[in-house]
């Protein structure tokens, strides 16, 4: 979940090619970059932005609770 891959893979299956390009390069920068992307989505398709995780929440493993709970959301 951490490279934000499998999180753009996910939305791409609830709303196709939502995310045109998925960044595979395991840098920080692009990691971060998919899961901005993830949550972008998440909010275009209706979940509330208080529900939404921070990028750093999953980046850096501060809060796991809010990353199952924006994905609890999007459910």
């Amino acid at each position: 979940l951490r490279s934000g891959v499998i999180l753009c893979q996910v939305i791409n299956q609830l709303r196709p090619n939502s995310i045109k390009k998925i960044n595979l390069a395991p840098t920080p920068f692009y990691q971060m970059e998919n899961i901005a992307q993830f949550l972008r989505v998440c909010e275009s398709v209706g979940v509330d932005k208080r529900d939404l995780f921070h990028s750093l929440d999953l980046y850096e493993m501060r809060n796991m609770k809010s990353v199952v709970a924006t994905i609890h959301a999007l459910a």
